[in-house]
């Protein structure tokens, strides 16, 4: 008898474990993913299809702006609602992005697009009240946002695996395979968790080409970890949250808020593949210039997305800012061999910590240019760049450092208050002009400080005080010259943020 409970017990054990507890056993991958949707409950949801409408919160960080490598971000809030068919990878969602500290400002806005395989389509005027919404290809940021919210249901990363041609392990319970992420390919790693055969987490290693803030760092890894498991009354499980990493850090994070399996309406429209591709172009080929100016016979500014100022000493040449990527550097040195024919590139003075502002110096990496940064910002550098990791061509400036030779020798200052503790800015002498990196930001209609970057100007203001005059101009990445006095102007109340000669 006791024989008999005591073996009943054992084979009890063995069915609770699940067929996905010993991986190794299994001849065909395909057969352990099969059993963790059958142990989601979402085994027999194929032929018919596997509809779900979502209503999805969270948040996200902006990591590009980082105050230091390891925290300091602005954080996003974000919601979206989902509509797709988690078995086809079809769907369409809307999403909203807000900054809070930017008094609900939109950041990134809303917008919706639909999606199958590696096509979509971007809506103009969505879900208009005459009807009248319009359809163009969606950027190629939105359509990858797009596959982060389908990865918050572990049935449709497992159909994807299913539907792959390189399925295969990875280790005991880990399931590898290659997905197209609207034409860039992903490697996907899924972890089963043994005994109840449920999927817990996933890891990405992807890039982000087309992104203006993640193309700088080439290959990535995003890490997505499952949790706050429901049982839906049908028996399905659910993970109603999912946090995502960027390279170990903290990227977004997903609530499930509500959902419903019935068919939606839109399921016939969204079973109709759009027929764009995404669109935009590689960050790399982004065109450097829109214009060239001369503010002084041996100063150019190049105006364009971001802005890059080049000086020539008598030592040579050297170039403000390595911004977007390293196609617009390469783009930036030629034009310079043109401007100043005969006359070496120097250095690189690379003078901000957000990511986009230093994505191009990679380029400067490769010819061997010495790259002259804030000190603080050398371990974001060598992560970004890891070629200029102990090199002696990564060389941290200080307050008030001359670079280069000559008279007119370019002279550093850091900032010093609680907002740009990164930052650094440059005085040409003799040129009466001084460079702000991206701490100058004005509304483009009034002129006036943008809300967000008034503490960033009046810090500004203040490290350069004791090398500028009324009349000099200051030119920065994100706008056209303005005088210190066009500055001081914007402050009028607030005669503390001035810089005031004498």
């Amino acid at each position: 008898m006791k024989l008999a409970i005591a073996l009943g017990a054992a084979l009890f054990a063995t069915a609770c474990m699940g067929p996905a507890a010993n991986a190794e056993n299994h001849t065909e991958p395909a057969d352990l993913a099969r059993q963790a949707l059958d142990a989601l409950g979402a085994g027999s949801a194929v032929a018919e299809g596997d509809w779900i409408t979502a209503d999805i919160t969270g948040e996200a960080w902006m990591l590009e702006q980082s105050g230091t490598l390891d925290g300091g971000w602005i954080r996003l809030d974000q919601t979206a609602q989902l509509t797709a068919d988690l078995a086809s990878r079809h769907g369409e969602v809307s999403e909203a992005r807000s900054v809070p500290a930017w008094n609900g400002t939109p950041y990134g806005g809303y917008n919706t697009i639909r999606f199958a395989d590696d096509a979509t389509a971007s809506a103009r005027n969505p879900r208009a009240a005459d009807d009248a919404t319009t359809w163009g290809p969606a950027r190629m940021a939105q359509a990858r946002q797009a596959l982060r919210y389908m990865d918050l249901f572990p049935s449709a990363l497992l159909r994807q695996a299913l539907s792959a041609d390189d399925l295969r392990y990875d280790g005991e319970n880990r399931l590898a395979f290659t997905r197209s992420a609207f034409g860039i390919a992903e490697q996907i790693t899924m972890e089963i968790q043994p005994g109840s055969g449920i999927p817990t987490g996933f890891t990405v290693e992807t890039s982000f080409p087309h992104d203006m803030f993640l193309s700088g760092w080439g290959e990535s890894t995003l890490r997505g970890e499952w949790g706050f498991w429901w049982r839906t009354e049908s028996g399905r499980l659910r993970p109603r949250q999912l946090e995502i990493s960027f390279n170990g850090r903290p990227w977004q994070r997903f609530e499930l808020s509500s959902f419903s399996t019935d068919r939606p309406a839109l399921a016939d429209t969204l079973a109709q593949p759009p027929e764009t591709a995404p669109g935009g172009f590689a960050i790399d080929d982004f065109p450097f210039s829109r214009r060239h100016e001369s503010p002084a016979e041996n100063v150019r500014v190049y105006y364009g997305a971001w802005n890059v100022m080049a000086v020539a000493l008598d030592d040579g040449v050297y170039i403000l800012d390595a911004p977007i990527s390293p196609g617009y550097a390469r783009a930036v040195m030629e034009q310079v061999e043109t401007d100043f024919p005969g006359q070496p590139v120097r250095g690189v003075i690379t003078t901000s910590n957000a990511w986009p502002h230093m994505a191009g110096l990679a380029a400067f990496a490769e010819r061997g240019i010495p790259v002259h940064v804030h000190p603080d910002n050398i371990d974001l550098v060598t992560a970004m760049v890891p070629a200029l990791s102990g090199s002696d061509t990564l060389i941290p400036v200080s307050d008030g450092e001359a670079i280069g030779s000559g008279e007119t020798r370019l002279r550093v200052r850091l900032a010093a208050g609680p907002g740009l503790d990164r930052m650094a800015f440059v005085f040409v002498p003799g040129a009466n002009l001084v460079w702000g990196s991206d701490a100058v930001q004005l509304d483009r209609g009034t002129q006036a400080p943008s809300p967000h970057a008034r503490q960033y100007i009046a810090e500004f203001l203040d490290a350069v005080c004791a090398d500028v005059q009324g009349t000099t101009q200051v030119v920065a990445m994100h706008i056209d010259p303005v005088s210190i006095d066009g500055l001081n102007a914007g402050f009028a109340e607030d005669p503390a943020a001035q810089c005031l000669e004498g």
